[in-house]
């Protein structure tokens, strides 16, 4: 038998042309200009998940509508969500593909209890490719968020 350093790699564990192998986004190689955030969230409409991490490091994810603020995006908070917001700021929101469309819409910030509500400032965002996206789909663009 052959050591496990010798074998060879099967051929579908090759990326697809024009995409090199890593773990950040920058990595991917899409030859187009990236969709500024505000239009996405125009696409992808208000209704989105806020996924918020509870002391005990679990996920906590909320339905939430966003609407756009100066400094960022705010969204309405239960006491759960603006507790979990307090001691750890780092959220994530994610939009579903809406009809018709091949990505999903992740955008990762840091965010602040402002009364009720919790504001999110972006750092960065993505499309991701939807499961019932065609395979020769790219799998993630990346999406310009405001510089602060």
């Amino acid at each position: 038998m052959m050591p496990p350093s010798r074998r060879p790699r099967p051929r579908d564990r090759r990326p697809p042309a024009g995409v090199r192998r890593g773990r950040t986004i920058a990595l991917v190689s899409i030859p187009a200009t990236p969709p500024d955030l505000a239009a996405q969230i125009g696409q992808h409409g208000p209704s989105a998940q806020l996924v918020t991490v509870t002391d005990a490091g679990r996920p906590h994810v909320v339905a939430v509508a966003v609407t756009t603020v100066e400094g960022g995006l705010s969204v309405p908070a239960g006491s759960h969500t603006r507790a979990n917001v307090a001691v750890h700021p780092d959220v994530t929101l994610l939009w579903a593909a809406p009809a018709g469309s091949a990505y999903s819409l992740v955008v990762d910030g840091t965010a602040t209890v402002d009364g009720e509500t919790v504001v999110i400032r972006p750092s960065s965002a993505l499309l991701h490719r939807a499961a019932h996206a065609p395979d020769d789909t790219p799998r993630c663009l990346s999406v310009t968020v405001p510089a602060e």
